[in-house]
């Protein structure tokens, strides 16, 4: 389009136009009309399907020459389905997760540690749920972990610490009896979950709590950020007791926004009043039918980029 050049519009005597000068405006505006039909150049209209390309980066929706998306934002799914608890009262261990369901800018990370160590009941020969950690390769080790190495009963976790230098060398339990000699383990603890993208973001979780004592136990289960507990972020949760031969049992859940910049990692963090009380998975049921209880279940989604 042209620029519209030669156009004067008069100016008005004092407070108002005579005829003359209404004239004169008319005839200016007739050729400024003018001038923009004769150089006017159309845009194509942008069509649905040109705005779901521009947004979402995608062909648009099915019946628009495309498939059916919508913006793609960064968000994750993860759960587990392994028991999880404490070997102590005093001691907190953040959730871990054996699965991803669904990741887009949002993942899983892991502390790791290679060490030294037996598995014993503390006074060998004789099996049992000792482990003694004489030397550390690598890493810090931390509970929860899931060890691995070989001989290795599959699913063995470090429960808590009972002496020696924290994540280091000294004395700590673990979930399963049994009799190593020392070797090479590896801990592995996959529990943050990870921002590739800065934001506001939602978190929401289900932890499946089970009671077997015959009296009312308690979890706490907080966030911790890069390491650090986020203040004011506790709920307690008071887990029902035993009735006739069924556990106690009761799903702690939450929702919690949280701002994340890139790399950075929340985890949740638990503690219990009974070590019997803990988080636990269920196998599925054929009477009546129903799908795996998972211990853990975990979802978070971008709601708003930082301010």
């Amino acid at each position: 389009m042209s620029k519209i050049t030669n156009v004067r519009l008069p100016n008005a005597t004092q407070t108002a136009y005579s005829p003359e000068q209404f004239n004169q405006l008319v005839r200016s505006l007739e050729q400024i009309v003018l001038q923009l039909n004769s150089t006017y150049t159309s845009f194509p209209d942008q069509s649905t399907s040109t705005a779901y390309t521009w947004f979402s980066h995608s062909a648009g929706p099915a019946g628009l020459g495309g498939s059916a998306q919508l913006p793609v934002l960064p968000y994750g799914s993860f759960q587990d389905n392994t028991a999880q608890y404490l070997g102590s009262t005093t001691e907190v261990m953040p959730m871990r997760y054996e699965t991803t369901d669904f990741s887009n800018g949002i993942y899983l990370s892991s502390y790791t540690a290679s060490f030294t160590a037996t598995i014993n009941d503390g006074t060998p020969p004789g099996a049992g749920t000792v482990l003694t950690v004489t030397a550390i390769a690598s890493g810090t080790i931390q509970l929860g972990m899931i060890l691995t190495g070989t001989g290795i009963t599959a699913g063995t976790y470090i429960t808590s610490q009972v002496s020696g230098t924290m994540g280091s060398t000294g004395v700590y339990t673990v979930s399963a009896s049994q009799e190593l000699t020392s070797r090479t383990f590896t801990g592995t603890l996959s529990s943050k979950i990870t921002a590739a993208y800065a934001g506001i973001y939602d978190l929401q979780f289900s932890a499946q709590l089970i009671n077997p004592e015959a009296q009312i136990h308690d979890i706490n289960i907080w966030f911790r950020k890069n390491g650090t507990n986020i203040p004011e972020s506790n709920s307690k949760f008071s887990v029902l007791n035993k009735h006739g031969s069924e556990d106690g049992a009761c799903i702690a859940t939450l929702n919690y926004f949280i701002s994340l910049d890139p790399s950075d990692y929340v985890e949740i963090v638990w503690a219990t009043t009974a070590i019997t009380v803990g988080i636990q998975n269920f196998a599925a049921s054929t009477s009546p039918i129903h799908p795996t209880t998972p211990s853990i279940i975990a979802t978070i989604q971008l709601v708003s980029a930082l301010s």
